[in-house]
């Protein structure tokens, strides 16, 4: 359940095998060309459109009241469609303290080679850390702002050091980002996982599919019933539900389906199934990671004038609309 980054890999794993049938169910729709998806130039559009935001909760305290816009709830192909795009590994030591705390298998060491696979790198550095042969296109920007450029320069005159590349690992110091980003398109994890999984006969795709509960037969999970429309479906499964639905709606679809903490389940009129010892204090139930986004205007003098950013959206536009071949003849 969930067509967002984790369904769509995980989808794609499962039906490499012959002998499995995947059904991937997606609450959205599969719209997933549409240029505010896939231009480059579009892709602040994504976060002024409440319509698309599915949810957005409010937190009020003696002296302050802030509002947070939370992730799409029906965007298909999750944040992997609407982010910056910008890919990074993660840092090392991250890594190493989740197998210190007793995680085994997720230190850096033996996750390194995992981040390979994923990725087809167009940045090769000299200690050849990158992958080559992932199904995830990422690479640096075409072209590089001055003001980059400069600060750069200025980090290094201050004594940090200037990175070949700030991937593998992510480590201290400066340098130019990767992204996820093809041919000036963005390479959701939909192009590198989902649509060459979807020539398969094993996988379907269902779209516009609202999950509302999961079956249980005593405490194991054994399939999902969802509506398309006002038509009401129950899917049972052979082996296994695998739910990727992210951290608002996995939550939720759990509780409806009686799997919490009792308490709070009887008081909205649940059944329980499978209860839940977790604390029922909300500051311990509830551990929100805010992902702040400061934002700092500068001014510099550019020895090419300033293009508005109308004429920048129209030519994200037709670097999305025309092929490569019709760009050179339309550029020419």
């Amino acid at each position: 359940m969930g067509a967002g980054s984790a369904g769509c890999v995980i989808a794609a794993r499962l039906s490499e095998d012959p002998a499995c049938r995947v059904l991937l169910i997606e609450a959205g729709g599969a719209d997933i060309s549409r240029p505010a998806l896939q231009t480059l130039g579009a892709l602040a559009s994504q976060f002024r459109n409440r319509c698309r935001l599915g949810q957005s909760h409010s937190t009020a305290g003696p002296s302050r009241r802030a509002r947070h816009r939370l992730a799409p709830e029906e965007s298909h192909r999750g944040s992997s469609s609407i982010n910056a795009m910008i890919w990074v590994w993660g840092h090392a030591a991250d890594f190493d303290q989740w197998a210190y705390a007793g995680d085994q298998g997720w230190d850096y060491a033996s996750l390194r080679p995992v981040s390979k696979s994923i990725e087809t790198c167009a940045r090769q550095t000299s200690s050849g850390e990158r992958g080559s042969h992932g199904p995830m296109h990422v690479g640096p920007v075409a072209e590089t702002s001055p003001l980059t450029v400069s600060f750069l320069k200025a980090g290094e005159e201050m004594g940090h050091e200037v990175l070949e590349g700030v991937n593998a690992p992510l480590r201290d110091g400066a340098g130019f980002m990767d992204f996820n980003i093809k041919d000036g398109r963005r390479f959701s994890v939909v192009r590198g996982y989902l649509l060459p999984a979807l020539e398969r006969q094993n996988l379907t795709l269902l779209t516009r599919a609202r999950v509302d509960a999961l079956s249980f037969q005593r405490s194991r999970c054994t399939g999902i019933r969802f509506r398309i429309g006002t038509e009401q479906f129950e899917v049972n499964t052979d082996r296994e539900t695998v739910l990727c639905a992210g951290a608002i709606e996995l939550p939720r679809l759990l509780m409806l389906s009686g799997v919490g903490n009792a308490e709070e389940l009887r008081r909205y009129g649940v059944f329980k199934i499978i209860h839940s010892s977790r604390p029922s204090s909300p500051k311990r139930r509830h551990r929100w990671q805010p992902h702040p986004a400061p934002r700092a205007s500068f001014s510099f003098e550019a020895q090419r004038k300033p293009r508005h950013r109308m004429y920048m959206l129209c030519l994200a536009l037709l670097w999305w609309v025309f092929p490569k071949s019709s760009r050179m003849r339309l550029f020419r």
